[in-house]
């Protein structure tokens, strides 16, 4: 099964959902991805950081190849743009 998550609030406890179920589709051998669109985009920089509470789950997903990546368009509209 083929699954893309797409994440728009900007609300932590929301996205840790969309971390989770990620997370245990990819562990059930299904291929996944989360699509960082709207409000969420604003997230990524605090959740690369070590001290926030889901940084790790963040860097599991990063690490697994489950974030197909994020709106450029949001990221420039919200200040977040790399």
């Amino acid at each position: 099964m083929k699954t893309a998550l797409f994440v728009f609030n900007g609300d932590p406890m929301c996205f840790i959902h969309v971390l989770l179920n990620a997370l245990d589709l990819h562990g059930h051998g299904h291929e996944t991805c989360i699509v960082m669109e709207g409000a969420s985009v604003a997230l990524a920089p605090a959740l690369v950081k070590a001290g926030h509470p889901l940084a790790p789950l963040f860097a599991q997903v990063r690490e697994k190849g489950l974030l197909a990546g994020a709106c450029k368009a949001c990221s420039v509209k919200l200040g977040v743009a790399a």
